[in-house]
């Protein structure tokens, strides 16, 4: 059967043309217009194409949480038009597979790769961390869940996607911008704890008895992690900034990560002035070896 989504693209001259917004509305646009005319034909209709390409425009704007939706909306439609095929643009992108250089997000993944391949090198490198590969975490944890019956457990894959792939960006705004709001590399720092904390709760080699982030790591998960201390209890964002340095330990990557959850989600106004490139790199590089270990410990 003819599928009007593939057979019918007019966003797609803004999207060769470069105009991503206008090509995101367009997209949109079609796809309000066909919900409209007939609900049962926009809901059997497969519109991975239209959903693929907005991830893709978003992704070339900066909008890295938005470009995650549509991404993810796409794989959601190949799982269930084509269940059987592993190898389609969204799950390749989804998977942070490059090796099909046919895909319109080739050089998204690759270059998402290459961060997260520069974050699992420095992770690697920490003392007590369970080294791994991209590899590794691409089949013990981006493939199950993507194939989990559990949908929502994507979340997990595409936050972490998105936290890596917003790290150069927000790293060369703040290298220019010395003074103004904070706010956007706040978030963004903030997502990264979120995705932290989330990945602690939603894994099940280990039945959680604690609801709060350091109850489960100071009862939970203390040994799994190989924490001897935890502690990631503290009220000045500032003071979070003066303890880090390169290469931090795992327990003290993870209380950082923890102090940061902490106070990043009651207070996005810290005035301080020691925020900057190297210690929001510092930073992020934290929370991102606090995600990965708790994937190398918890979820293989």
């Amino acid at each position: 059967m003819p599928n009007i989504f593939d057979d019918y693209a007019p966003y797609r001259p803004f999207l060769d043309s470069g105009q991503f917004t206008h090509c995101i509305h367009g997209a949109l646009e079609l796809l309000k217009s066909i919900k409209e005319m007939s609900e049962a034909q926009f809901r059997t209709a497969h519109k991975g194409t239209p959903f693929y390409v907005m991830g893709f425009a978003a992704f070339a704007s900066h909008d890295y949480s938005a470009a995650s939706l549509f991404f993810d909306a796409a794989v959601e439609e190949d799982l269930t038009n084509f269940p059987g095929r592993p190898d389609s643009p969204a799950l390749l992108f989804m998977q942070l597979d490059a090796s099909v250089d046919n895909q319109l997000a080739h050089q998204i993944v690759v270059q998402v790769s290459d961060n997260l391949i520069a974050l699992i090198r420095d992770y690697n490198g920490r003392a007590n961390a369970q080294a791994l590969t991209l590899n590794d975490l691409r089949v013990f944890f981006l493939r199950p869940i993507i194939r989990s019956q559990q949908r929502q457990q994507r979340a997990l894959a595409t936050a972490l996607i998105s936290f890596v792939a917003e790290w150069p960006y927000r790293r060369r705004l703040i290298s220019v911008m010395e003074h103004g709001s904070r706010e956007p590399f706040f978030l963004h720092l903030f997502r990264g704890c979120l995705l932290f904390e989330s990945l602690l709760k939603a894994q099940t080699k280990k039945a959680l008895t604690e609801t709060t982030l350091g109850n489960i790591l100071r009862r939970d998960v203390r040994g799994e992690l190989a924490l001897t201390n935890p502690d990631v209890q503290e009220t000045d964002f500032n003071t979070i900034i003066a303890g880090l340095s390169a290469n931090m330990g795992m327990e003290d990557t993870i209380n950082s990560a923890g102090k940061a959850r902490n106070t990043l989600g009651h207070n996005i106004v810290w005035p301080t002035a020691n925020l900057n490139t190297t210690t929001y790199d510092l930073l992020v590089k934290n929370i991102a070896a606090a995600c990965i270990h708790v994937i190398s410990k918890l979820y293989r």
